[in-house]
């Protein structure tokens, strides 16, 4: 599953997608390099999101997912899920930010490992 910041910010925001580059400390670097570190978190969280949506899925539906994922065809995955997921909107945020929460979480412990050193 490709992703880019653009499918980030669908999920969570162009406030979430600013305070992952703050929370980076990414500021300074370049918009492109940005864009890559965007793209890394939300292909993470993208992947994280369709394991949470394959979890409740029936699992005679889940190869219709699959497809319609490979298709790029937002709008059918959108309603698709929704026929799924009671308010998939929420189900999607929820599970974005949750695991980013995570991410966070890992990131920091990981520093103060290194700092510690």
């Amino acid at each position: 599953m490709h992703t880019s910041n653009k499918n980030l910010t669908d999920i969570a925001g162009e406030e979430f997608t600013a305070s992952v580059i703050r929370d980076l400390q990414a500021e300074g670097i370049s918009p492109k390099a940005q864009e890559r570190v965007l793209a890394l978190v939300g292909d993470a969280i993208l992947r994280r999101v369709a394991v949470e949506i394959l979890a409740v899925l029936p699992e005679a539906d889940r190869d219709e997912f699959e497809n319609l994922i490979g298709a790029g065809d937002g709008e059918r995955l959108r309603s698709f899920l929704a026929s799924h997921i009671p308010d998939v909107d929420r189900f999607i945020y929820d599970h974005a930010t949750n695991t980013y929460e995570e991410m966070k979480t890992r990131m920091h412990e990981q520093q103060q490992g290194v700092t510690q050193e």
